[in-house]
């Protein structure tokens, strides 16, 4: 895309940024879902504590990164 004016290029910079920033909220979303999800299978009694800590510990650590 070839940008003829300065407006042009704002907009498209703004475009890009916001698309980055929906991906991370996409991101940050499918992350609390997922630890909702084994949340909800460990309170069911599907998942021992211990599993549960062991699946919940990298998510956890995603989702603190993204949000920082």
């Amino acid at each position: 895309m070839i940008e003829t004016t300065i407006s042009e290029h704002i907009f498209n910079q703004g475009l890009a940024q916001g698309k980055a920033e929906g991906k991370q909220e996409g991101k940050m979303e499918g992350l609390e879902q997922q630890i909702a999800l084994l949340k909800t299978l460990h309170e069911e009694g599907v998942l021992s504590k211990s599993r549960l800590k062991k699946l919940l510990l990298p998510l956890e650590t995603q989702l603190l990164v993204l949000k920082h």
